[in-house]
């Protein structure tokens, strides 16, 4: 009886079923590649299960007669077969793993899905960045799709499905400007605020606390009850640079008390499916700003009121109104003191008063200059 020829999820390998072999209790596989030559299929054994074969191992070994037909010294699979291996492998361990299959199957396979590895050029990558960039698609956005393709060029290097140069290290990515300026003021506050109390009183308070504390969204949503500590007026919250404390003011600490009133310590104060607390998607906001005419379909990126917004209002009107850009940079929770100069054209200009406090020191007694 012949045995059953079965594909597996690699290009070009297959697998066949003993009827009399067997491997711990089964029946043992024997692998084989498959390669178009002059019109014809030819097929190669590489081995069987029981003797340490895997399909894995059988793919290199095809990628390997590919390579020594096309005379390379080494060949990489295709783009779209090292994908397959990135979806199964890797893909689950990354955080942003849907944006990932999006620049994959948006942008990336559509231009280089067919072509080997080995194929793609820096010229090529760089044709393909400026297209995008063309197309209004934003520079961070670029530039993601940049690193989706070079992490999977690491990637199928490290499980040993072919060596290759990786083109996406030769390309200069796009300057990108997160920077945003845009700041309510304090009438667009009140305004901001007291439609989302009318339309969602949920999102009112998630919104208010961003704008009291200068909290980024995902603290605000991670919060618990016993992370919040009235007496001493702060929330402790775990952001981008670790762990820190949010300072709460009286208006924020109305909100506090209100929310943590009659949960356990380990409740969330904004409970919902997603890790025990609320989601991240805030579309109630988003619309709101388009309503209330903070937004419109003209107004550029850089200067769209989003949530961040709030935060960084936060930090704008503390920099107004003379706070030390070295304590904006501590309730912020900066990283540096470089990211919070930003603020630092908000600030009441004391250089000119500086500067003339110091020339009385060099007056003569009539008022003549010395």
């Amino acid at each position: 009886m012949s045995m059953k020829t079965s594909r597996t999820r690699f290009t070009g390998v297959y697998t066949r079923e003993s009827t009399e072999r067997r491997h711990n209790g089964k029946p043992d596989v024997v692998f084989y590649y498959c390669l178009k030559i002059d019109g014809k299929r030819v097929w190669t054994k590489c081995g069987w299960r029981s003797e340490g074969m895997t399909a894995q191992a059988a793919y290199q070994m095809r990628n390997e007669a590919l390579a020594k037909r096309r005379g390379l010294s080494t060949q990489a699979p295709r783009i779209s077969d090292a994908w397959d291996y990135y979806k199964t492998h890797h893909l689950l361990t990354l955080r942003n793993s849907k944006a990932t299959i999006s620049y994959m199957q948006k942008h990336i396979l559509p231009e280089f899905g067919h072509m080997f590895m080995d194929d793609v050029t820096p010229a090529m990558v760089t044709r393909l960045k400026n297209a995008r960039l063309a197309s209004g698609m934003a520079p961070a956005s670029v530039t993601h799709m940049l690193h989706v393709l070079s992490s999977l060029y690491t990637q199928t290097e490290k499980a040993g499905l072919g060596k290759c140069k990786n083109p996406v290290k030769d390309v200069t990515p796009p300057k990108v400007d997160n920077q945003r300026t845009r700041y309510l003021t304090h009438a667009e506050a009140r305004m901001l605020l007291n439609a989302l109390a009318k339309r969602s009183p949920v999102w009112h308070d998630i919104a208010a606390l961003s704008l009291y504390t200068g909290g980024r969204l995902g603290e605000i949503l991670s919060l618990t009850v016993s992370s919040i500590d009235l007496t001493a007026g702060v929330a402790e919250v775990s952001g981008k640079t670790g762990r820190r404390m949010l300072h709460l003011s009286a208006p924020a600490a109305d909100i506090m008390k209100r929310l943590i009133k009659g949960k356990l310590p380990t409740d969330h104060i904004f409970p919902g499916k997603v890790n025990g607390h609320a989601c991240v998607t805030h579309n109630v906001f988003n619309e709101l700003t388009f309503k209330l005419g903070l937004n419109t379909p003209e107004t550029p990126r850089a200067q769209r009121v989003v949530f961040h917004t709030l935060r960084h209002t936060f930090a704008s009107w503390l920099a107004i109104d003379g706070v030390p850009l070295l304590v904006i940079s501590q309730l912020m929770g900066h990283a540096s003191i470089t990211m919070t100069q930003r603020y630092a054209h908000l600030c009441p200009d004391s250089r000119q008063a500086a500067v003339a406090l110091l020339a009385t020191h060099f007056k003569s007694p009539d008022g003549d200059s010395d």
